[in-house]
């Protein structure tokens, strides 16, 4: 069985995404960084939901049989395990007949939570599935929470290298600090 692309499972995760807070009453914006700049900021896509964002990494499955493995970029990884708003979408399914549920085929993790072997991840320790995500986001336990997504994300595409989100939780802020190099941030637990 081929393997779909990349660009396939993020197209169908992202159809997937849409549909299910459209159904709810959100409308869910989506925006590509492009390769060029991925390489500072390691996300295939920001997701904007109400007042929130996520980044999202999505990989691919490298063999046709399970357990499924996916490949690493050492560099994109270190940065991706700096941020706590960033998670890799990994799908289980490579059955093109899977695309329109794809959606409850991928598992969502931190960087931290991967079992990884020469540029491999080779498991997953912890993870969501699609129902526990959203409501982890809905909780306000995952995602970052911004009064001025538009903004946010205008910065994020046009210096994806210099950007810092600080949130403070207790004053209901959220700070953009520029000129700092993203391979140099380190998230902190909100106080």
């Amino acid at each position: 069985m081929i393997i779909p692309t990349e660009d396939n499972f993020i197209d169908w995760l992202l159809s997937g995404i849409k549909e299910y807070f459209w159904r709810l009453g959100y409308r869910v914006k989506t925006i590509s960084i492009g390769q060029v700049k991925e390489k500072q900021c390691p996300v295939d896509r920001v997701l904007a939901i109400g007042n929130k964002i996520i980044g999202l990494q999505c990989k691919r499955p490298t063999s046709s049989n399970p357990p499924f493995k996916y490949d690493l970029r050492d560099n994109q990884h270190e940065l991706i395990s700096k941020s706590k708003w960033i998670f890799y979408c990994l799908p289980d399914f490579i059955d093109w007949r899977f695309q329109d549920v794809a959606l409850f085929h991928f598992k969502f993790a931190r960087a931290s939570e991967l079992r990884t072997n020469k540029n491999k991840i080779v498991s997953v320790n912890k993870y969501y599935r699609w129902g526990s995500f959203v409501q982890a986001i809905f909780s306000c336990n995952e995602g970052v929470e911004v009064e001025n997504v538009e903004k946010i994300i205008d910065e994020i595409l046009q210096n994806p290298e210099s950007i810092y989100l600080s949130l403070n939780y207790r004053a209901e802020e959220l700070y953009i600090i520029r000129n700092i190099p993203y391979e140099s941030f380190l998230e902190s637990e909100p106080a």
